[in-house]
């Protein structure tokens, strides 16, 4: 069980100079927070997310208004009297002509109908009727895009899971192998110390002496080269994890847990693959998009009625009604656009039969994925035991090449000879089991099993 990176923290403050050692779970988890391909994919799920919301409010009513103002070079003045402002009638005579004749008295006088500084304030409330159905398939299609950030959030944390994972396994087997080389040197140093010994005592010559100093520089090249390999596998792990990996850091090389459980037959593994494969399922998400985007695309053709709901206020203009209130709808068709939907609907039927293709291409891809994986496991496992049996011999050999020498029954190479086969055969050990565990991780990945307990 992996102990939180705050307990750690807590046992290097009580502990001075005792560093706590990285295992695989605290690696993952901290690729996981810091790799930007995870950061990514977690924004583009508040993408869809929010437009998902955008979606679904767009079912209901909309509520617009609008204001304006307006200067006027001059005012509007109406004058219906002529340039006198008198107009020619004769003299009333009855109580109607006095009534008709004020009143031609009154629009004899100029009038203002509209003034320098005009105003309006506009409110409507739109209700979208026929577009109901399309704007609730654009919703669903919103839904699916959800499930599709969400599953391109699970590949991303799966490919860095693995990636993190595969590293810190590198750097286990480089550093195996550094040990390895230095233990060989080891080996040939204590060797060369017998072998100065026995020069002094004239047991041996000095060009026996020699050849062991030769063996002994070469397998110090290859402790350096190994010691190059485990920083930059080190390099590797911190990039990995998206931060820098402490020079003195210790690494935790206890096996994970999932490295014991059994690996399943190969259509097993395939169907454990498409069931949890978020790119298969990806696809999936897209050919319904597309068949939603073919039903919207056809109804198109369709007319499309809103009610309205609008209210009007206007200030500075006579002619116009101050308030105005008014209920009705509103139909828009377009009856011919020279093809243009029909065009779009190909658009969207061949957009439909390509996200088809999508989804076979991505199983066959994925067959071959887990396929190559299971075999490359299986050949891993075969590595390790032939590497096991090769180690018995070579130690054996070993041996009874030194008690040779010592019986002077062997010859200083025949020595050097075993001693560097046996290295070899240590080395081919430890690379050949951290080779099948790095196989598991692809197979697993494949698989879409964790790599870490409550990661996916």
């Amino acid at each position: 069980m992996s102990v939180p990176s705050k307990w750690w923290m807590l046992i290097g403050l009580l502990t001075p100079g005792v560093a706590a050692a990285l295992d695989l779970t605290e690696a993952v988890e901290a690729g996981l927070a810091n790799h930007p391909a995870v950061a990514g994919a977690q924004a583009g799920e508040k993408v869809a997310l929010a437009d998902r919301a955008a979606a679904g409010k767009a079912m209901r009513p909309i509520l617009r208004t609008e204001a304006g103002v307006q200067l006027w070079a001059q005012k509007q003045v109406l004058n219906l009297g002529g340039s006198s402002g008198n107009v020619a009638l004769p003299p009333p005579t009855t109580p109607y002509e006095n009534v008709v004749a004020g009143l031609v008295g009154s629009l004899g006088q100029p009038t203002t109908v509209r003034e320098l500084v005009t105003a309006n304030v506009r409110v409507q409330v739109i209700q979208p009727l026929t577009d109901l159905w399309r704007i609730s398939v654009a919703s669903d299609i919103a839904e699916e895009e959800v499930g599709s950030a969400r599953l391109q959030t699970a590949s991303a944390r799966r490919q860095v899971s693995a990636g993190v994972a595969e590293a810190y396994l590198r750097v286990i087997q480089a550093k195996s192998l550094a040990a390895t080389a230095d233990a060989g040197v080891k080996a040939l140093l204590a060797r060369e110390e017998t072998a100065k010994a026995l020069v002094e005592g004239g047991l041996m010559s000095h060009t026996d002496q020699l050849k062991i100093e030769v063996a002994r520089r070469a397998a110090e090249q290859d402790v350096l080269a190994a010691t190059n390999a485990m920083a930059t596998a080190r390099a590797a792990l911190g990039m990995a994890m998206g931060r820098p990996l402490p020079e003195d850091a210790p690494i935790d090389e206890v096996e994970p847990s999932w490295a014991a459980e059994p690996v399943p037959p190969l259509n097993a593994a395939f169907e454990q693959a498409v069931t949890n494969d978020p790119a298969l399922l990806r696809s999936e998400v897209q050919v319904r998009q597309a068949d939603s985007a073919v039903d919207i695309a056809r109804s198109a053709r369709l007319p499309t009625v809103n009610l309205i709901g609008q209210y009007e206020h206007i200030e500075g203009s006579q002619l116009q009604q101050a308030n105005s209130l008014f209920v009705g709808a509103n139909l828009s068709w377009n009856v011919f656009e020279w093809g243009a939907s029909g065009d779009r609907l190909d658009a969207a039927a061949a957009r439909t039969h390509a996200a088809r293709t999508q989804v076979t291409a991505r199983q066959q891809q994925l067959r071959f994925t887990v396929e190559k994986a299971w075999l490359d496991h299986r050949t891993a496992v075969g590595q390790v035991s032939v590497a096991e049996a090769a180690l018995v011999p070579a130690a054996a050999y070993a041996e009874d090449q030194r008690a040779r020498l010592d019986a002077s029954r062997a010859t200083v190479s025949d020595v050097i000879d075993a001693e560097v086969a046996l290295t070899q055969a240590q080395a081919r050990l430890e690379a050949a089991r951290s080779e099948r565990l790095i196989a598991l991780v692809k197979l697993r990945q494949a698989q879409g099993l964790p790599l870490v307990e409550g990661n996916r």
